[in-house]
């Protein structure tokens, strides 16, 4: 059964990019939720549009007002201090089609639980794909550096995947980094997530199967890379149901879903490597 919730959302926009115009007023139009899976229309002035879809494994208390989404346009004020939490400033910036910054932030009172990954996909038709573009999701946790988190671009004019294992902000940035660089980065990711709160005996294969990957990777094998970081995605899920990771993210919780994080991280992962594989570096 799908609850339908209707929102508008007047944003602060201060001075934006000089194609939109500063009296527009900008609506998360609904709230779709179906299941473990929320959908979010976000519209601004005819101009900027997007459709945000949110899939859960596993969630319990799950409505339009438990995921306290919300959204802004990043004016040219604020975009410099946006900029600075971009892990390398210089070859990251958001396009000045869709300087759209997302945030999901559910509170406590809400109750919302979920275990194991979210999925988060973003569609507009402001954007348009081509292929080897270099538009990322990027996704940023407690104000911290913006990482890149894409498993997957398609048309449709735009439309880009990634995971996580807690929530955040989101946006679409282009990154023109060597792809040696991105995924340096996101094995190093991996590396200090399986440092986090797992049994001894799970750490140490985690370990093993994070380094199997990383040796593959820099020897040139990548295919058998991607592989080992899939056998990653496949121990952790046991050990999750073992108990031996944690795996459930609470609003307001202390704990962290260390298993989501580490499968989506490794997911990203395989998404670099496959565009080395591809040739498209």
């Amino acid at each position: 059964m799908v609850r339908t919730l209707t929102l508008t959302l007047t944003f602060a926009v201060g001075l934006v990019f000089s194609l939109f115009s500063p009296l527009a007023v900008s609506q998360i139009e609904a709230v779709q939720i179906d299941g473990n899976e929320a959908r979010i229309d976000i519209d601004y002035a005819g101009v900027l549009d997007a459709s945000l879809t949110i899939r859960f494994e596993q969630a319990v208390g799950l409505s339009a007002d438990a995921l306290g989404v919300s959204a802004r346009l990043v004016g040219l004020s604020s975009m410099a201090k946006l900029q600075s939490r971009f892990p390398d400033p210089d070859a990251i910036t958001m396009p000045a089609a869709f300087p759209l910054l997302i945030s999901i932030n559910p509170s406590a009172g809400h109750g919302l639980t979920f275990a194991g990954i979210v999925d988060i996909e973003l569609y507009t038709t402001t954007l348009q794909y081509i292929l080897g573009t270099p538009l990322r999701l990027f996704s940023s946790s407690n104000g911290e550096l913006f990482r890149d988190i894409t498993e997957e671009i398609s048309s449709g004019s735009y439309r880009v995947r990634g995971s996580g294992g807690q929530f955040s902000e989101f946006l679409i940035a282009s990154d023109l980094r060597p792809l040696t660089d991105v995924a340096l980065r996101k094995f190093d990711r991996l590396e200090q997530i399986s440092l986090t709160s797992v049994d001894v005996a799970a750490a140490q294969s985690i370990a093993d199967l994070i380094a199997n990957a990383k040796n593959n990777w820099m020897n040139g094998q990548l295919s058998s890379a991607i592989s080992d970081l899939r056998e990653l995605d496949a121990f952790v899920i046991e050990a999750a149901a073992s108990g031996d990771v944690p795996n459930v993210w609470h609003a307001g919780g202390a704990t962290r879903n260390v298993a989501g994080m580490l499968r989506a991280n490794a997911k990203t992962l395989r998404y670099t490597i496959g565009m080395m594989a591809a040739g498209l570096e």
